[in-house]
């Protein structure tokens, strides 16, 4: 009988797939038409770099709810050879940042394909201090993770030589940090930036805010 649409609601689903690939973190499907799927994201680490191939052929699309309610992953590297992001294929994944080598996005994008999730072109990773940055294509630099004690977060005006002017979404999100200072220069907070940080009791905020 058919199948309701709400009845796929968090499901990927493969016609006659040839192939089904396992492995720690993920599984991939080669669908019938010898395309290689990342069909599900099943690790549990809070980074994630995927394989660019299975059985030598490239990944290049990232199924239907593949990422689904994986909160605990914050990071994820879009493989540069990705070009189908399929429907809500990261949907409520609450702070995950995707980063991309690539300046473009890939061409197919499917319906809130990013969900709550925030998304970096040209992406570049580094280290200052308590904090993983990222920086984008057009220089500007979010914060990715808090990596201090959790009593007390100093935010820098500038990271990588560029100012921050806001705390992204969910940028502090699940954080342990007590107590935040916030520097001049920063003008907007993102949706649930400190969302879940249950012990946080003190936001020093700036007059640029």
């Amino acid at each position: 009988p058919p199948i309701p649409s709400y009845g796929w609601y968090g499901c990927g689903y493969y016609y006659d797939p040839q192939k089904v690939i396992l492995d720690e973190e993920a599984t991939y499907v080669i669908d019938k038409d010898g395309n290689a799927v990342l069909a599900k994201y099943i690790g549990t680490g809070s980074e994630f770099v995927a394989r660019e191939t299975v059985d030598g052929i490239p990944v290049t699309k990232i199924g239907r709810y593949a990422f689904y309610q994986k909160s605990n992953l914050k990071t994820y590297w879009i493989p540069n050879e990705i070009q189908v992001i399929g429907d809500f294929a990261f949907d409520g994944c609450n702070g995950l940042a995707l980063l991309l080598e690539n300046t473009r996005l890939p061409a197919s994008l499917g319906s809130g394909w990013n969900s709550n999730c925030s998304y970096y072109l040209g992406a570049q990773v580094f280290t200052e201090g308590d904090f993983r940055f990222v920086k984008d294509k057009d220089d500007r630099v979010d914060i990715l993770t808090y990596l201090g004690d959790g009593e007390n977060a100093v935010v820098p005006a500038q990271a990588g030589g560029h100012p921050l002017t806001r705390i992204p979404n969910y940028g502090f999100y699940g954080s342990n940090v007590k107590r935040v200072v916030l520097p001049e220069g920063i003008t907007a907070l993102g949706y649930n930036a400190f969302g879940e940080c249950r012990q946080l009791r003190e936001i020093q905020l700036p007059q640029s805010l």
